[in-house]
């Protein structure tokens, strides 16, 4: 008989497709039902893995490469941060089955539309410790400054929505010319596995924080030889 609020595996849908990672809560209803099932699925691991495979396989100078591992390791970042979050609320002592079924509830207050990425790494650990799902946590040494993945995400942007490509226009003057924040020259000069490496950092230094051990796949890369 299933307990309330225990993790069960990934059970296939009912088109025969099978989530190949993610976590399951059922909550047994009583006389009357009610019961429910909750599951949420995990993508960061593939989107790092798919930012890797860019990092490898594209040399310095191949800014399309750079592109791709700067998309991919941003839309990790994203991820990541939502997925822990639930783990939060699945793994807490807040009666886990009643908090997990009321994520519609609480996941919006953390990622309101209106919050940066950025934003997101920055305050949702506090946020989850504020209201109890998390244990209270000791910063043992200063947060590092984040500028880098702060650039890493302006970059990203620029990349999706078409900055890159604008004009750019050059007059001799600051007041008159246009000089584009991410340019493919930019790109093209980035080492390979920079953007890979941000994000894994960042994953660390969340876990470190929090006191908890890193998903063994976060890794952060070697430096690429070809750079040094």
């Amino acid at each position: 008989m299933t307990e309330e609020g225990e993790i069960q595996p990934p059970a296939a849908a009912s088109d025969g497709i099978t989530a190949t990672d993610g976590r399951m809560i059922v909550t047994p209803g009583g006389a009357g039902g009610g019961g429910s099932i909750s599951a949420t699925s995990r993508f960061a691991e593939a989107w790092f893995a798919d930012a890797q495979r860019e990092a490898v396989e594209g040399p310095l100078g191949d800014f399309h490469a750079r592109r791709r591992e700067i998309v991919f390791s941003v839309i990790c970042a994203e991820s990541y941060i939502v997925e822990w979050a639930v783990d939060q609320l699945m793994e807490s002592g807040r009666g886990v089955a009643r908090s997990l079924g009321q994520t519609h509830d609480l996941l919006p207050p953390y990622f309101p539309r209106n919050r940066s990425l950025f934003d997101q790494w920055q305050e949702v650990p506090q946020e989850l410790v504020r209201d109890g799902y998390l244990e209270p946590f000791a910063v043992v040494e200063p947060m590092p400054p984040f500028a880098d993945f702060r650039r890493l995400i302006e970059m990203r942007h620029d990349v999706t929505h078409a900055n890159v490509s604008r004009l750019e226009l050059h007059t001799g003057s600051e007041e008159t010319s246009r000089v584009l924040r991410t340019t493919t020259t930019q790109l093209a000069q980035l080492a390979p596995r920079w953007a890979t490496r941000i994000v894994a950092e960042r994953i660390q230094e969340l876990h470190r924080l929090v006191g908890t051990p890193p998903p063994p796949w976060a890794q952060v890369p070697d430096e690429d030889p070809a750079t040094n």
